[in-house]
């Protein structure tokens, strides 16, 4: 194990995965992971042997890679539109759902014996149908052209970064409207038609709006979070359910990358070995949580620890009592798991003494 490395703990990683299919089993709801929170295929599989429903991905590209480790149902939380792509799906023997939001997109498609989604979105969001009056337009060519429309999706977690009553009534109102928009088309959808919304920071509310409108249209409703399977220690700690107190069991921070002290140039500043190489910063910059000094055991990090600035190798350690020293390792856990699982092809599973269970291989 070289330095810096990234760590997984186990106790939290099994609890998380535990405490997220107790949630869906006691809402009523199904789970389709975000894989591409982590693309590592035995973390993938114990989520499916949880009892997720599927594995959510971003692109055909993503579902190949993890057909290949046997995994064989897959919701593309996309529009598909390149032949390749298309191609694949129509020959691969693994279930695959994606999502139309236009007619040009149903164009391309048509012809398939595909199953699609059709996508609702929010003026000034990303994307899907911004209207009920376009989505109409797009499952009726979808229908005329062939395609089986099995549902309607929609994805709510970018409407907001403030988990205060008027973020949080911004999202509800998008989230009624997405299910006002599929129950006008009712009439085009099959008997147990899906209905599927929910990122990691607002899947609470997806349950309270969305629940009650897949039960009368009498499908399941599909959440698609994905970075409850490691949570973090900022974005999602700071703004999802935990923060609001919707979660019987919270969620636990289980990923770690550890680096060494390798320089302490001025009494009160300390260099990690770490850096934007290593971790992500796009939600917010890593924060140091465990220490270890010499051969001591591993320890909470001395209060006080501010890591301030990244360059590509290195971190930059506000430490005002002038702790750390060179050889000190430290680990930092981070903002957003989805951009550091990115930058690691193999990550280490560790017990609660941090000791090594196994190794983790992305496949990104």
């Amino acid at each position: 194990m070289t330095l810096p490395y990234a760590l997984v703990r186990e106790p939290a990683l099994r609890h998380n995965i535990a405490a997220m299919a107790r949630y869906c089993e006691r809402h009523g709801v199904l789970l389709a992971p975000h894989v591409k929170t982590t693309m590592a295929p035995a973390i993938v599989r114990a989520q499916l042997e949880a009892g997720a429903w599927a594995a959510t991905v971003a692109h055909v590209g993503q579902a190949r890679a993890l057909h290949a480790h046997g995994i064989d149902r897959f919701l593309v939380a996309n529009e598909v539109v390149t032949p390749e792509e298309l191609a694949w799906i129509a020959e691969t023997d693994a279930r695959v759902l994606f999502y139309v939001d236009s007619a040009r997109g149903v164009e391309l498609a048509a012809g398939g014996d595909f199953e699609v989604l059709v996508e609702v979105g929010y003026a000034g969001g990303r994307t899907g149908c911004r209207t009920a009056e376009e989505a109409r337009a797009v499952a009726v060519a979808a229908v005329e052209a062939g395609l089986r429309v099995v549902g309607v999706a929609a994805y709510e977690g970018l409407m907001t970064a403030d988990a205060g009553p008027d973020g949080l009534a911004l999202v509800r109102g998008f989230l009624r409207e997405v299910g006002a928009t599929a129950e006008a088309l009712r009439d085009l959808l099959p008997e147990a038609p899906v209905l599927s919304a929910g990122g990691s920071t607002f899947f609470d509310l997806v349950v309270e709006e969305l629940k009650p409108v897949a039960e009368r249209l009498g499908g399941p409703l599909v959440l698609r979070s994905g970075c409850y399977v490691t949570h973090d220690h900022g974005v999602y700690e700071r703004l999802g359910p935990g923060s609001r107190g919707a979660l019987e069991e919270p969620f636990r921070a289980a990923l770690e990358v550890w680096a060494p002290v390798l320089s302490v140039p001025e009494p009160t500043l300390a260099l990690l070995g770490l850096g934007r190489r290593d971790v992500s910063f796009d939600a917010g910059l890593p924060v140091p949580t465990k220490w270890r000094s010499g051969d001591r055991d591993v320890t909470d990090a001395p209060a006080g620890l501010d890591l301030f600035e990244l360059n590509d190798q290195h971190a930059y350690v506000r430490d005002e009592a002038g702790r750390l020293a060179v050889g000190d390792l430290v680990g930092v856990c981070i903002s957003h798991p989805c951009t550091t699982f990115d930058k690691w092809r193999q990550l280490h599973l560790v017990n609660k003494d941090y000791e090594p269970i196994a190794s983790i291989t992305t496949c990104f």
